[in-house]
């Protein structure tokens, strides 16, 4: 597991949105973290809540909101 999707899985505990997980996690773009999320999506390991879009946390966590 790279360094990103470390940081990604310790931090998306709760669904988070794109901005902040931009701005404030990676200190990248929102259209480089939203390939890097869309990555992530597309091997299983984060999802986007079903209640807010561009809200994002790991499916390994309890919560699946």
């Amino acid at each position: 597991m790279d360094s990103i999707t470390q940081k990604l899985q310790k931090n998306l505990k709760h669904p988070t949105y794109l901005g902040c997980i931009a701005d404030y996690l990676l200190k990248k773009s929102r259209e480089e973290t939203q390939e890097i999320i869309d990555k992530l999506v597309d091997e299983g390991l984060v999802e986007e809540s079903r209640f807010a879009k561009k809200y994002y946390f790991f499916k390994n966590n309890e919560n699946q909101s």
